[in-house]
């Protein structure tokens, strides 16, 4: 869970607003019952002060990407959209490398 539920007003980078805190609860109900327990899984991982999440835009409603996207930062120059940090992707996959700050059972506390 983010703070951020709009689009517009939400940072392109964590590190803009160090104050954010999120939640994020593993969810393992596409294992069998019984396989996997999220409080084991997690364990030990509090002794790490990052972690890697690998996520996808999955409110993107674009059906298409386009190859070159204008980034605000270049003033509407197009460039190549692996160049850039847009959502608008063909596999919209998403890569963020955020702060632990605590384990509490199933869920991350992230900054």
């Amino acid at each position: 869970r983010s703070p951020f539920v709009e689009k517009n007003g939400t940072p392109r980078q964590g590190c803009v607003v160090p104050s954010a805190r999120a939640k994020l609860r593993l969810c393992l109900a596409a294992h069998p019952p019984g396989t996997l327990n999220a409080s084991h899984a997690l364990e030990g991982l509090g002794a790490f002060s990052h972690v890697w999440l690998l996520w996808l835009f999955d409110r993107d409603s674009r059906s298409a990407a386009k190859s070159k996207v204008r980034p605000p930062r270049l003033d509407g120059a197009k460039t190549g959209l692996y160049s850039t940090r847009t959502p608008h992707r063909p596999n919209r996959v998403g890569l963020s490398l955020v702060r632990l700050l605590a384990v509490e059972g199933d869920t991350l506390h992230l900054s």
